[in-house]
């Protein structure tokens, strides 16, 4: 993840400054091209820079799961959350969304591999939800993704999309970067881990931090969604915000057992910036629901 000092340096720097940058949207708000698709798969896959990232997100999104029912994964990519989520939930049946068709053949791809069941695909504007009922989903998930959005009038949009596709009792597990105000700190985040990065990841890390909406912008669009949402966001300077609720409870024995295997199996610099970012979203007020050191 991040050395915990230079970043503990500069997010006292962001806490203090007065402004947020000015936001940048993405250059091409669908990540379509194929060599870009291989890469994000690859940087989220086992082993890569943003594997530990995707496997604390569904240990948090866990509290929000039930133990049967719809999820519906928004801007799902290539799949790397969705199907780490999936490992740790097999009784629930899974959508992913996107609206890339590179970037779904690749997910259908993935899930074939690692032998999951099977995963509805949806090409679809996650603004729009075409084709999505209703009223017709328990939860819907979304990671490191609502910055793709062009404005905050499409993130309010998005919001009322979800709202429209939940069910009456339905949860939401949303994460993204949050607006920095510093140009040398986002340098640094994007610079840390170069040695692990591929030079297009970089660049993309770079547009997306750039493109991120402030956690105010990301707190005012969810009202739109009318729940109960509990809203986190890392220690002394947020970086990344969550957007949850309600919660279900602790997720059940299996389901931690899945978790902790995953978890042992990543390198244990991995391990560590699980620990790290966990960490920092303590210091926020989110907890983790459980150990993940067997």
């Amino acid at each position: 993840m991040l050395s915990t000092l230079k970043l503990f340096s500069h997010l006292a720097l962001e806490r203090v400054s007065a402004q947020p940058l000015p936001r940048v949207p993405e250059p091409a708000l669908v990540m379509d091209d194929p060599a870009q698709v291989d890469v994000f798969w690859q940087m989220g896959a086992d082993g890569g820079v943003l594997s530990p990232i995707y496997l604390l997100l569904t240990v948090y999104a866990g509290c929000v799961m039930p133990a049967q029912g719809r999820v519906l994964d928004l801007a799902c990519g290539p799949g790397n959350f969705l199907l780490e989520l999936a490992r740790q939930h097999p009784g629930c049946h899974f959508t992913g969304v996107d609206v890339a068709p590179n970037m779904l053949r690749l997910a259908e791809t993935q899930r074939q591999r690692a032998g999951l069941a099977p995963i509805d695909w949806v090409q679809a504007d996650i603004a729009e939800l075409a084709g999505v009922p209703d009223a017709s989903v328990d939860v819907v998930t979304c990671t490191l993704s609502l910055h793709h959005l062009a404005d905050v009038a499409q993130l309010r949009q998005t919001m009322r999309a979800i709202r429209r596709v939940l069910k009456p009792d339905g949860r939401v597990f949303l994460v993204d970067f949050a607006r920095l105000k510093r140009l040398s700190t986002l340098a640094f985040m994007v610079a840390d881990q170069q040695a692990e990065q591929h030079e297009l990841f970089s660049q993309d890390f770079m547009n997306s931090m750039r493109a991120a909406f402030t956690r105010d912008e990301l707190q005012a669009a969810a009202a739109e969604l009318g729940l109960p949402l509990a809203v986190h966001a890392t220690a002394l300077a947020p970086f990344m915000v969550v957007l949850q609720g309600p919660v279900r409870g602790q997720p059940d024995v299996a389901v931690r057992r899945v978790a902790r295997a995953r978890f042992a199996a990543l390198k244990p610099m991995h391990q560590r910036q699980v620990s790290a970012l966990a960490n920092w979203f303590q210091g926020g007020g989110l907890t983790l629901p459980y150990r993940l050191r067997a």
